[in-house]
């Protein structure tokens, strides 16, 4: 927000206070004309004072967000990438404000890698298969 911004906001949260002072100083006259126009008055203001907000808030994101200063949003993604992160994710934090940050590392597998991996499958896979053949013949001696 610049401060041309700021003191629009500001003299206009003013001018409502002084409408306000006027709508309590003619509320009690017998004149209702003066009070139906210091409320008219007063609900322009603040449809102004509403106009000026949508207006400073324009593309500046979702209403679940929170501004981070892009010093420190630089740091944070320095630090990840140093640690070896390719990646990174960005959530709002639903409970407070604020931003779970977290970094990862993406990269193609290789054919070894594949290959490890499924072998390792394939291996908890037939201790499974073994350990459930175990259990049914254990079960079947229990039974005899």
């Amino acid at each position: 927000m610049t401060s041309a911004q700021k003191y629009k906001l500001m003299d206009l949260i003013e001018d409502i206070k002084k409408v306000d002072r006027m709508i309590s100083l003619h509320s009690s006259d017998s004149s209702a004309m003066m009070l139906e126009q210091y409320k008219y008055k007063k609900d322009k203001l603040i449809s102004y004072l509403i106009d000026e907000f949508v207006e400073i808030t324009k593309g500046r994101g979702s209403a679940d967000s929170h501004p981070i200063r892009i010093d420190k949003m630089i740091e944070i993604l320095q630090s990840l990438k140093s640690d070896g992160c390719s990646h990174v994710e960005i959530e709002y934090h639903c409970d407070h404000i604020g931003y779970d940050i977290s970094g990862s590392k993406i990269e193609k597998s290789s054919s070894e890698d594949i290959e490890s991996y499924e072998e390792k499958i394939a291996e908890k896979h037939l201790s499974q298969i073994s350990l459930g053949h175990l259990l049914t013949i254990l079960r079947t001696s229990i039974q005899t």
